[in-house]
């Protein structure tokens, strides 16, 4: 699995290989981070929809 940079992940722009719900394109909107700073979930926002999802 390819390794992100933390640093540009927030405000990045994501499309979906498999669009579920003609949601197509996302945004990064959130990091959730653990204790020692690592990201354990990022909050993904749909473009058209606003709908929010975290992911792991």
């Amino acid at each position: 699995m390819n390794r992100i940079n933390p640093a540009k992940l927030l405000l990045s722009k994501w499309t979906a290989a498999r669009p579920q719900y003609k949601e197509k394109h996302f945004l990064v909107t959130k990091l959730l981070r653990d204790d020692e700073g690592d990201v354990q979930e990022i909050e993904l926002e749909a473009v058209m929809s606003h709908h929010v999802q975290r992911l792991a």
